[in-house]
Protein backbone atom coordinates (compact mmCIF):
# COMPACT_ATOMS: atom_id res chain seq x y z
CA UNK A 1 0.00 0.00 0.00
CA UNK A 2 1.49 3.21 -0.67
CA UNK A 3 1.24 6.34 0.61
CA UNK A 4 0.51 10.35 -0.52
CA UNK A 5 3.41 11.98 1.13
CA UNK A 6 2.34 15.05 -0.76
CA UNK A 7 -1.23 14.71 0.01
CA UNK A 8 -0.37 13.83 3.96
CA UNK A 9 1.72 17.23 3.97
CA UNK A 10 -0.68 19.12 1.94
CA UNK A 11 -3.37 18.19 4.93
CA UNK A 12 -1.31 18.72 7.77
CA UNK A 13 -0.44 22.33 6.41
CA UNK A 14 -4.52 23.01 6.25
CA UNK A 15 -5.09 22.05 9.36
CA UNK A 16 -2.52 24.39 10.84
CA UNK A 17 -3.34 27.11 8.85
CA UNK A 18 -7.19 26.48 9.99
CA UNK A 19 -5.88 26.11 13.78
CA UNK A 20 -3.84 29.25 13.50
CA UNK A 21 -7.20 31.24 11.95
CA UNK A 22 -9.43 30.03 14.32
CA UNK A 23 -6.91 30.81 17.57
CA UNK A 24 -6.71 34.65 15.57
CA UNK A 25 -10.37 34.96 15.82
CA UNK A 26 -10.85 33.33 19.34
CA UNK A 27 -8.34 36.02 20.14
CA UNK A 28 -10.88 38.88 18.70
CA UNK A 29 -13.78 37.31 20.04
CA UNK A 30 -12.63 37.48 23.42
CA UNK A 31 -11.74 40.86 22.89
CA UNK A 32 -15.51 41.63 21.87
CA UNK A 33 -16.89 39.32 24.64
CA UNK A 34 -14.94 41.54 27.11
CA UNK A 35 -16.64 44.56 26.45
CA UNK A 36 -13.59 46.16 24.82
CA UNK A 37 -13.92 47.69 21.05
CA UNK A 38 -12.02 46.43 18.28
CA UNK A 39 -9.58 48.69 16.31
CA UNK A 40 -10.60 49.83 12.70
CA UNK A 41 -7.70 47.20 11.85
CA UNK A 42 -8.83 44.31 14.05
CA UNK A 43 -12.03 44.65 12.48
CA UNK A 44 -10.47 44.46 8.69
CA UNK A 45 -8.52 41.84 10.03
CA UNK A 46 -11.72 39.46 11.68
CA UNK A 47 -13.33 39.98 8.36
CA UNK A 48 -10.36 38.67 6.55
CA UNK A 49 -9.84 35.83 9.34
CA UNK A 50 -13.99 34.85 7.94
CA UNK A 51 -13.08 34.77 4.66
CA UNK A 52 -10.20 32.58 4.92
CA UNK A 53 -11.37 30.64 7.36
CA UNK A 54 -13.98 29.74 4.44
CA UNK A 55 -11.43 29.17 1.89
CA UNK A 56 -8.97 27.13 4.15
CA UNK A 57 -11.96 24.75 5.49
CA UNK A 58 -13.50 24.28 1.57
CA UNK A 59 -9.41 23.33 0.71
CA UNK A 60 -9.46 21.27 4.00
CA UNK A 61 -12.72 19.16 3.21
CA UNK A 62 -11.20 18.65 -0.14
CA UNK A 63 -8.07 17.40 0.98
CA UNK A 64 -9.35 15.05 3.62
CA UNK A 65 -11.74 13.64 1.35
CA UNK A 66 -8.55 13.16 -1.16
CA UNK A 67 -6.68 11.33 1.49
CA UNK A 68 -9.44 9.11 2.20
CA UNK A 69 -10.41 8.12 -1.09
CA UNK A 70 -6.36 7.36 -1.22
CA UNK A 71 -6.93 4.59 1.75
CA UNK A 72 -10.00 3.64 0.61
CA UNK A 73 -7.53 2.40 -3.21
CA UNK A 74 -5.46 0.94 -1.35
CA UNK A 75 -7.29 -1.05 0.58
CA UNK A 76 -9.36 -2.45 -2.31
CA UNK A 77 -5.41 -3.09 -4.44
CA UNK A 78 -4.60 -5.26 -1.20
CA UNK A 79 -7.12 -6.08 1.20
CA UNK A 80 -5.47 -8.26 3.18
CA UNK A 81 -1.94 -6.00 3.09
CA UNK A 82 -2.59 -4.89 7.01
CA UNK A 83 -3.99 -8.38 7.85
CA UNK A 84 -0.39 -10.03 6.30
CA UNK A 85 1.81 -8.20 8.29
CA UNK A 86 -0.12 -8.82 11.67
CA UNK A 87 0.21 -12.45 10.89
CA UNK A 88 -3.82 -12.82 10.79
CA UNK A 89 -4.26 -13.41 6.91
CA UNK A 90 -7.15 -14.85 6.31
CA UNK A 91 -8.95 -13.47 9.60
CA UNK A 92 -12.12 -11.73 9.50
CA UNK A 93 -12.85 -8.77 11.34
CA UNK A 94 -16.27 -7.61 11.28
CA UNK A 95 -16.98 -4.16 13.29
CA UNK A 96 -19.73 -3.35 15.44
CA UNK A 97 -22.38 -0.65 15.42
CA UNK A 98 -20.79 2.93 16.37
CA UNK A 99 -22.89 2.97 19.42
CA UNK A 100 -21.45 6.53 20.55
CA UNK A 101 -24.78 8.18 19.47
CA UNK A 102 -26.22 6.21 22.28
CA UNK A 103 -23.95 7.37 24.81
CA UNK A 104 -24.95 10.31 26.73
CA UNK A 105 -21.17 10.91 27.47
CA UNK A 106 -20.93 11.08 23.91
CA UNK A 107 -17.58 8.69 24.84
CA UNK A 108 -15.94 10.71 26.75
CA UNK A 109 -14.82 10.11 30.73
CA UNK A 110 -15.66 13.01 31.90
CA UNK A 111 -16.36 16.96 30.94
CA UNK A 112 -12.60 17.63 31.71
CA UNK A 113 -11.52 15.14 28.76
CA UNK A 114 -14.33 16.49 26.66
CA UNK A 115 -12.99 20.31 27.48
CA UNK A 116 -9.69 19.06 26.74
CA UNK A 117 -10.27 17.63 23.42
CA UNK A 118 -11.66 20.86 22.40
CA UNK A 119 -8.79 23.17 23.74
CA UNK A 120 -6.72 20.47 21.51
CA UNK A 121 -8.95 20.96 18.47
CA UNK A 122 -8.24 24.77 18.25
CA UNK A 123 -4.40 24.11 18.64
CA UNK A 124 -4.27 21.26 16.51
CA UNK A 125 -6.82 21.89 14.06
CA UNK A 126 -7.24 18.03 14.00
CA UNK A 127 -11.35 17.53 15.27
CA UNK A 128 -11.54 14.53 18.02
CA UNK A 129 -14.25 12.23 16.06
CA UNK A 130 -16.26 12.43 19.51
CA UNK A 131 -16.89 15.72 18.87
CA UNK A 132 -18.30 15.50 15.48
CA UNK A 133 -21.95 15.32 16.93
CA UNK A 134 -22.03 17.96 19.31
CA UNK A 135 -20.92 20.37 17.04
CA UNK A 136 -22.85 23.70 17.22
CA UNK A 137 -25.08 25.18 15.20
CA UNK A 138 -23.82 27.26 12.16
CA UNK A 139 -20.52 25.55 12.36
CA UNK A 140 -19.64 23.35 9.73
CA UNK A 141 -20.58 20.17 10.46
CA UNK A 142 -22.16 19.26 6.86
CA UNK A 143 -18.03 19.05 5.75
CA UNK A 144 -15.14 18.37 6.59
CA UNK A 145 -15.75 18.83 10.23
CA UNK A 146 -13.47 21.63 10.77
CA UNK A 147 -15.73 23.38 12.67
CA UNK A 148 -14.39 27.15 12.23
CA UNK A 149 -16.46 28.71 14.83
CA UNK A 150 -14.76 26.47 17.32
CA UNK A 151 -18.29 25.66 18.91
CA UNK A 152 -18.97 22.39 20.62
CA UNK A 153 -21.84 22.00 22.93
CA UNK A 154 -20.81 19.89 26.10
CA UNK A 155 -22.34 16.41 26.46
CA UNK A 156 -25.64 16.64 28.35
CA UNK A 157 -23.64 14.03 30.64
CA UNK A 158 -22.17 16.52 31.95
CA UNK A 159 -24.34 19.66 32.11
CA UNK A 160 -22.63 21.40 35.42
CA UNK A 161 -24.09 22.67 38.38
CA UNK A 162 -28.17 22.37 39.48
CA UNK A 163 -30.09 25.05 37.87
CA UNK A 164 -31.76 27.14 41.02
CA UNK A 165 -33.07 30.74 41.70
CA UNK A 166 -30.10 32.83 43.45
CA UNK A 167 -31.12 34.39 46.96
CA UNK A 168 -31.56 37.91 46.54
CA UNK A 169 -28.58 39.99 47.65
CA UNK A 170 -28.43 41.11 51.18
CA UNK A 171 -28.07 44.80 51.37
CA UNK A 172 -27.90 44.91 55.03
CA UNK A 173 -25.07 42.58 55.47
CA UNK A 174 -22.31 44.75 55.40
CA UNK A 175 -23.54 47.58 57.16
CA UNK A 176 -24.83 46.16 60.39
CA UNK A 177 -22.39 46.86 63.51
CA UNK A 178 -20.99 43.09 63.53
CA UNK A 179 -19.95 41.75 67.08
CA UNK A 180 -17.51 38.79 67.60
CA UNK A 181 -19.04 36.87 70.74
CA UNK A 182 -16.44 34.83 72.78
CA UNK A 183 -19.23 33.38 74.53
CA UNK A 184 -23.14 32.43 74.59
CA UNK A 185 -24.12 35.95 76.40
CA UNK A 186 -22.63 39.34 75.40
CA UNK A 187 -23.21 42.50 77.39
CA UNK A 188 -22.39 46.18 76.56
CA UNK A 189 -22.55 49.63 78.42
CA UNK A 190 -24.32 52.14 76.61
CA UNK A 191 -25.21 55.85 77.59
CA UNK A 192 -28.74 56.87 78.21
CA UNK A 193 -28.12 59.85 76.08
CA UNK A 194 -31.24 59.75 73.81
CA UNK A 195 -33.41 62.82 75.73
CA UNK A 196 -30.83 65.69 73.77
CA UNK A 197 -33.69 68.67 76.14
CA UNK A 198 -31.04 68.98 78.75
CA UNK A 199 -27.94 66.89 77.52
CA UNK A 200 -26.39 65.06 75.02
CA UNK A 201 -23.69 62.86 76.63
CA UNK A 202 -26.20 61.30 79.35
CA UNK A 203 -26.66 63.27 81.69
CA UNK A 204 -23.53 65.25 81.52
CA UNK A 205 -24.04 69.18 81.48
CA UNK A 206 -21.80 71.93 81.25
CA UNK A 207 -22.75 75.88 82.10
CA UNK A 208 -20.80 78.99 82.60
CA UNK A 209 -19.77 79.81 85.93
CA UNK A 210 -18.12 82.64 87.57
CA UNK A 211 -14.56 82.90 88.74
CA UNK A 212 -16.00 82.52 92.24
CA UNK A 213 -18.67 80.18 92.14
CA UNK A 214 -19.04 76.68 91.94
CA UNK A 215 -19.27 75.04 89.06
CA UNK A 216 -22.69 72.78 88.98
CA UNK A 217 -21.94 69.12 89.29
CA UNK A 218 -23.46 66.64 87.04
CA UNK A 219 -23.82 62.49 86.62
CA UNK A 220 -24.09 60.87 83.20
CA UNK A 221 -26.39 57.32 83.07
CA UNK A 222 -25.50 53.91 81.83
CA UNK A 223 -27.90 51.28 80.47
CA UNK A 224 -26.51 47.97 79.04
CA UNK A 225 -27.35 46.09 75.79
CA UNK A 226 -27.41 42.08 76.07
CA UNK A 227 -26.69 39.77 72.80
CA UNK A 228 -27.90 36.18 74.02
CA UNK A 229 -27.11 33.66 70.82
CA UNK A 230 -29.26 31.52 70.06
CA UNK A 231 -29.26 28.30 67.53
CA UNK A 232 -29.97 29.32 63.64
CA UNK A 233 -30.34 24.97 62.68
CA UNK A 234 -30.92 23.62 58.67
CA UNK A 235 -30.98 19.51 58.74
CA UNK A 236 -31.84 17.45 55.88
CA UNK A 237 -30.95 13.76 55.03
CA UNK A 238 -29.54 12.37 51.54
CA UNK A 239 -29.75 8.65 50.27
CA UNK A 240 -26.30 6.77 50.35
CA UNK A 241 -26.80 6.46 46.26
CA UNK A 242 -27.55 9.97 45.46
CA UNK A 243 -24.25 10.32 47.22
CA UNK A 244 -22.73 8.63 45.02
CA UNK A 245 -23.87 9.06 41.99
CA UNK A 246 -24.09 12.28 41.96
CA UNK A 247 -22.44 13.88 39.03
CA UNK A 248 -21.36 16.70 41.51
CA UNK A 249 -20.57 16.68 44.91
CA UNK A 250 -24.13 16.83 46.53
CA UNK A 251 -23.13 18.03 49.88
CA UNK A 252 -21.22 21.18 47.90
CA UNK A 253 -24.98 21.87 46.65
CA UNK A 254 -26.38 21.25 49.50
CA UNK A 255 -23.52 23.63 51.27
CA UNK A 256 -24.73 26.30 49.05
CA UNK A 257 -28.37 26.10 49.48
CA UNK A 258 -28.32 25.92 53.30
CA UNK A 259 -26.07 29.06 52.78
CA UNK A 260 -28.98 31.03 50.92
CA UNK A 261 -31.64 29.56 53.57
CA UNK A 262 -29.39 31.34 56.42
CA UNK A 263 -28.61 34.58 54.84
CA UNK A 264 -32.55 34.76 53.67
CA UNK A 265 -33.66 33.72 57.14
CA UNK A 266 -31.19 36.26 58.53
CA UNK A 267 -32.66 38.97 56.49
CA UNK A 268 -36.12 38.22 57.36
CA UNK A 269 -35.45 38.41 61.19
CA UNK A 270 -33.59 41.78 60.66
CA UNK A 271 -36.47 43.57 59.35
CA UNK A 272 -39.40 41.11 60.73
CA UNK A 273 -38.03 39.20 64.20
CA UNK A 274 -40.14 39.18 67.08
CA UNK A 275 -36.66 39.18 69.89
CA UNK A 276 -37.91 36.53 71.38
CA UNK A 277 -35.30 33.70 70.27
CA UNK A 278 -34.44 35.58 67.09
CA UNK A 279 -33.42 38.47 66.32
CA UNK A 280 -35.33 41.77 67.46
CA UNK A 281 -36.25 43.07 63.89
CA UNK A 282 -36.70 46.93 63.37
CA UNK A 283 -40.31 47.35 61.90
CA UNK A 284 -41.57 46.82 65.66
CA UNK A 285 -38.52 47.42 67.23
CA UNK A 286 -39.28 49.87 70.39
CA UNK A 287 -36.71 53.02 68.80
CA UNK A 288 -38.54 52.49 65.53
CA UNK A 289 -39.89 55.48 64.18
CA UNK A 290 -43.40 54.91 62.65
CA UNK A 291 -44.17 58.03 60.48
CA UNK A 292 -47.94 58.84 59.62
CA UNK A 293 -49.86 58.69 56.57
CA UNK A 294 -51.46 61.77 55.21
CA UNK A 295 -54.94 62.58 56.04
CA UNK A 296 -57.37 60.98 53.46
CA UNK A 297 -55.17 59.05 51.79
CA UNK A 298 -55.97 56.28 49.59
CA UNK A 299 -55.16 52.60 50.49
CA UNK A 300 -51.88 51.21 49.22
CA UNK A 301 -50.14 54.45 47.67
CA UNK A 302 -46.94 55.58 48.65
CA UNK A 303 -47.26 59.67 48.44
CA UNK A 304 -44.35 62.20 47.85
CA UNK A 305 -45.37 63.77 51.56
CA UNK A 306 -44.75 60.09 52.96
CA UNK A 307 -41.19 60.20 51.57
CA UNK A 308 -40.29 63.29 52.79
CA UNK A 309 -42.10 63.21 56.59
CA UNK A 310 -40.07 59.55 56.58
CA UNK A 311 -36.78 61.67 55.74
CA UNK A 312 -37.27 64.57 58.23
CA UNK A 313 -37.10 61.60 61.25
CA UNK A 314 -34.09 59.31 59.94
CA UNK A 315 -31.41 59.81 61.97
CA UNK A 316 -27.83 60.85 60.04
CA UNK A 317 -29.54 60.16 56.92
CA UNK A 318 -26.56 60.39 54.70
CA UNK A 319 -25.78 56.96 56.11
CA UNK A 320 -29.00 55.40 55.41
CA UNK A 321 -30.81 53.15 52.88
CA UNK A 322 -34.36 52.59 51.71
CA UNK A 323 -35.66 48.75 51.66
CA UNK A 324 -38.42 48.72 49.51
CA UNK A 325 -41.15 45.78 48.44
CA UNK A 326 -41.25 44.94 45.17
CA UNK A 327 -44.76 46.13 44.84
CA UNK A 328 -43.97 49.54 46.18
CA UNK A 329 -41.76 50.42 43.05
CA UNK A 330 -44.23 51.72 40.49
CA UNK A 331 -45.37 53.72 43.00
CA UNK A 332 -42.03 54.61 44.68
CA UNK A 333 -40.30 55.16 41.18
CA UNK A 334 -42.81 57.79 40.05
CA UNK A 335 -42.66 59.88 42.51
CA UNK A 336 -42.15 63.69 42.31
CA UNK A 337 -41.91 66.81 44.24
CA UNK A 338 -43.85 70.16 43.84
CA UNK A 339 -41.74 73.01 42.87
CA UNK A 340 -43.09 76.23 44.18
CA UNK A 341 -46.93 77.12 42.66
CA UNK A 342 -46.41 76.43 39.42
CA UNK A 343 -47.11 73.16 38.67
CA UNK A 344 -43.63 72.41 38.21
CA UNK A 345 -42.26 69.50 39.68
CA UNK A 346 -39.02 67.03 39.84
CA UNK A 347 -38.26 63.36 39.96
CA UNK A 348 -36.92 62.18 43.77
CA UNK A 349 -36.07 58.56 42.51
CA UNK A 350 -33.18 58.30 40.00
CA UNK A 351 -32.31 55.21 37.83
CA UNK A 352 -29.23 53.19 39.05
CA UNK A 353 -25.59 53.77 38.64
CA UNK A 354 -22.74 51.52 40.40
CA UNK A 355 -23.28 52.99 43.94
CA UNK A 356 -26.44 52.27 43.81
CA UNK A 357 -28.12 49.45 41.11
CA UNK A 358 -31.32 49.36 41.60
CA UNK A 359 -31.57 53.31 42.09
CA UNK A 360 -31.88 56.28 44.56
CA UNK A 361 -35.19 57.62 46.80
CA UNK A 362 -33.92 61.18 46.99
CA UNK A 363 -30.72 60.93 47.16
CA UNK A 364 -30.01 57.54 49.36
CA UNK A 365 -30.02 54.29 47.93
CA UNK A 366 -33.23 52.08 47.34
CA UNK A 367 -33.07 47.99 47.14
CA UNK A 368 -35.96 46.45 46.60
CA UNK A 369 -37.01 42.87 48.88
CA UNK A 370 -39.07 40.34 48.87
CA UNK A 371 -38.97 40.50 52.82
CA UNK A 372 -40.24 44.17 53.09
CA UNK A 373 -43.70 43.62 53.75
CA UNK A 374 -46.53 43.99 50.67
CA UNK A 375 -48.47 47.23 49.53
CA UNK A 376 -50.13 49.09 51.91
CA UNK A 377 -48.56 47.29 55.40
CA UNK A 378 -46.43 49.02 57.78
CA UNK A 379 -42.96 48.11 56.84
CA UNK A 380 -43.40 48.04 53.22
CA UNK A 381 -40.98 51.28 52.87
CA UNK A 382 -37.88 51.09 55.41
CA UNK A 383 -35.25 54.07 56.08
CA UNK A 384 -32.84 52.59 58.05
CA UNK A 385 -29.29 52.89 58.96
CA UNK A 386 -28.02 50.02 59.80
CA UNK A 387 -24.84 50.52 61.92
CA UNK A 388 -26.73 51.57 65.09
CA UNK A 389 -27.93 47.52 64.42
CA UNK A 390 -25.84 45.16 66.61
CA UNK A 391 -25.12 41.84 65.57
CA UNK A 392 -23.68 39.17 66.91
CA UNK A 393 -21.82 35.83 65.96
CA UNK A 394 -20.61 32.88 68.36
CA UNK A 395 -18.22 31.57 66.35
CA UNK A 396 -18.38 30.16 62.38
CA UNK A 397 -21.51 27.91 60.84
CA UNK A 398 -21.09 24.39 62.23
CA UNK A 399 -21.29 21.47 59.87
CA UNK A 400 -22.02 17.54 60.42
CA UNK A 401 -23.02 14.46 59.13
CA UNK A 402 -23.83 11.47 60.49
CA UNK A 403 -24.36 7.69 58.70
CA UNK A 404 -25.88 6.23 61.92
CA UNK A 405 -29.06 8.45 62.34
CA UNK A 406 -30.89 6.57 59.74
CA UNK A 407 -28.30 3.74 59.06
CA UNK A 408 -31.15 0.98 58.18
CA UNK A 409 -32.75 3.71 55.62
CA UNK A 410 -29.09 4.15 54.02
CA UNK A 411 -29.36 7.42 54.37
CA UNK A 412 -26.91 10.72 55.63
CA UNK A 413 -28.11 13.19 58.10
CA UNK A 414 -26.44 16.88 57.60
CA UNK A 415 -26.76 19.20 60.17
CA UNK A 416 -25.69 23.12 59.78
CA UNK A 417 -25.71 25.36 62.96
CA UNK A 418 -25.02 29.10 63.75
CA UNK A 419 -25.11 30.60 67.09
CA UNK A 420 -26.49 34.31 66.82
CA UNK A 421 -28.49 37.49 67.98
CA UNK A 422 -28.74 40.56 66.58
CA UNK A 423 -30.94 43.82 67.59
CA UNK A 424 -31.05 47.85 67.71
CA UNK A 425 -29.36 49.11 70.29
CA UNK A 426 -30.76 52.20 70.83
CA UNK A 427 -34.20 51.74 73.69
CA UNK A 428 -36.07 54.75 72.59
CA UNK A 429 -36.17 57.42 69.74
CA UNK A 430 -33.51 60.61 70.27
CA UNK A 431 -35.55 63.60 71.30
CA UNK A 432 -33.93 66.60 69.85
CA UNK A 433 -32.98 70.02 71.69
CA UNK A 434 -35.37 71.90 69.96
CA UNK A 435 -38.04 69.88 68.14
CA UNK A 436 -41.25 68.12 69.37
CA UNK A 437 -40.72 65.21 66.09
CA UNK A 438 -38.20 62.68 67.26
CA UNK A 439 -35.76 60.39 65.33
CA UNK A 440 -34.22 57.39 65.08
CA UNK A 441 -31.84 55.23 62.81
CA UNK A 442 -34.85 53.53 61.83
CA UNK A 443 -38.03 54.47 59.92
CA UNK A 444 -41.30 52.99 58.78
CA UNK A 445 -44.50 53.95 57.11
CA UNK A 446 -47.40 53.38 58.99
CA UNK A 447 -49.79 50.86 57.39
CA UNK A 448 -52.44 52.62 54.80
Amino acid sequence: MSLNISGASQLKSLRAKAGEIRSRTLELNQLVADGKELTAEQRAELGTLRERAATVAEALAIAEEANEAERAAAAVTDPDAEATRAGLRGARIEMGANRVESDPKRGFRSHAEQLTAIMETARSGRVDPRLVPLAAAGSDEQGGHTDPHGGFLLAPAFAPGVLSVPAEVDPTAGRVTSIPMTNSRVVFNARVDKNHTTSVSGGLTVSRTPETKAATTSRMEFEQVELVAHDLVGAAFATNRILRESPVSFLALMQAAFGDEFAAKKLDERLNGTGVGEFDGIINADCTVVVSKEVGQQADTILFENVNNMVARCWRYGSAIWLVNHDCLPRVTTLYMPIGTSGERVAIYQPGNEDAPFGTLLGRPIFPTEFARKLGDKGDLVLANWSQYLEGNHGTMEEAQSIHVRFLEREQAFLFVEMNDAKPWWRSALTPKYSTSTLSPFVVLEAR
